[in-house]
């Protein structure tokens, strides 16, 4: 069987890690996968130190009228059994070949977050009747995509969930470095967040939740290590962290090469996002063994019970994310360690990348 899978990718994220993971499991079984992607992006560039077969858009933007041509010469040329559209641009692309094109290959579309807002167009690309299966990456995406399709669409969702490679855990990460360079101390309470600095991560929602815990909740020797690709959003950030006065409890590393190695030296991993699909970075910090405390997005609500094998708390409400943060902090040792155990075992039998990708070859064997 053979795989075309589509993406516009043009940074690397979640979403982008993702389609690497699986496409190197499902490479494995009984399928052939070739990534059409952006030029020069990210994604072209990690499919390349994985072997994977990518095929560069001759246009920098994958949904444009030029690319309608080669998406179709490549169907033809290495006959594609099954095309699978990884974001919203691609689907944009299936959009307008299916206007002048007919073909005979599977269509699959994967969405991976809760719309921010949803257009009139978006109903329209969604809705296509020759779109065979949509995967949703929770039970969350599911409810929120199901709300604008027509009857006959919403029967062909299935819920798909995000993975990490067992291998993850082992990556080599220089950590006496990294305290050196960022000065910290032995004994400081490592608070981390894996996040880029977009609006669905509302990281100014974590910041006045830091600020809580230190002015209100009195936590003293704590820092909150944040880990992302920096962005426009980022002078703001800047400017809220020197507004409260918390120069001294955070620091912006921007991107950093296998961040979620730092799982190991963190006591929490937090999340503060208003929206997300996985989140993967949640996965990967119980894979790690790290305390969870996070909003309620994507398939938290699915695996993390409050206060049993994490903290959960509303999205928007720094003052809930405080007390979710200093509860955390001063759970008894015992607990957290049990806790710790059960999501290294919740997230190794349930969401490591052997498994999901089998999953997904079911559906495109159907």
């Amino acid at each position: 069987m053979k795989i075309l899978h589509v993406s516009g990718a043009r940074v690397w994220g979640g979403n982008e890690q993702q389609l690497i993971l699986n496409i190197n499991e499902l490479n494995k079984l009984e399928s052939e996968n070739y990534i059409f992607g952006i030029n020069n992006s990210p994604l072209n560039i990690v499919a390349k130190e994985n072997n994977i077969n990518f095929i560069p858009s001759t246009a920098k933007k994958i949904s444009k009228f030029s690319n309608i041509s080669q998406l179709k010469k490549i169907i033809s040329e290495y006959k594609i059994d099954v095309i699978h559209f990884h974001t919203s641009d691609s689907l944009t692309l299936f959009y307008m070949f299916n206007l002048t094109n007919k073909i005979t290959q599977k269509i699959i579309y994967s969405k991976k977050a809760v719309r921010g807002s949803g257009s009139f167009f978006s109903k329209f690309k969604y809705n296509l009747k020759r779109i065979d299966h949509i995967i949703c990456v929770s039970e969350k995406v599911k409810y929120d995509l199901k709300n604008i399709l027509n009857p006959s669409s919403q029967k062909k969702l299935t819920v798909v969930y995000d993975c990490v490679s067992l291998s993850s855990e082992k990556n080599n990460f220089d950590f006496d470095s990294f305290k050196t360079k960022y000065n910290i101390n032995p004994t400081t309470f490592l608070i981390g967040s894996i996040a880029n600095h977009t609006a669905a991560k509302d990281l100014p929602n974590l910041i006045n939740a830091i600020y809580i815990l230190k002015n209100e909740y009195n936590v003293s020797n704590f820092k909150l290590i944040q880990v992302g690709h920096f962005s426009k959003l980022t002078p703001e950030i800047e400017d809220l962290i020197e507004k409260l006065d918390l120069k001294n409890e955070i620091i912006l590393t921007g991107k950093i090469e296998n961040a979620m190695s730092l799982n190991k030296i963190f006591d929490i991993f937090v999340i503060s996002s208003t929206r997300e699909g996985g989140p993967t970075a949640a996965l990967e910090a119980m894979l790690m063994k790290t305390t969870i405390v996070t909003t309620d997005v994507g398939i938290m609500s699915e695996i993390i019970n409050n206060k049993e094998n994490g903290f959960i708390c509303k999205t928007d409400n720094h003052h809930e994310l405080a007390k979710s943060l200093y509860e955390a902090s001063i759970c008894d040792k015992n607990k957290i360690d049990l806790i710790k155990e059960y999501n290294y075992k919740l997230v190794t039998e349930n969401f490591n990348s052997k498994k999901i990708s089998k999953q997904i070859l079911e559906i495109y064997a159907s």
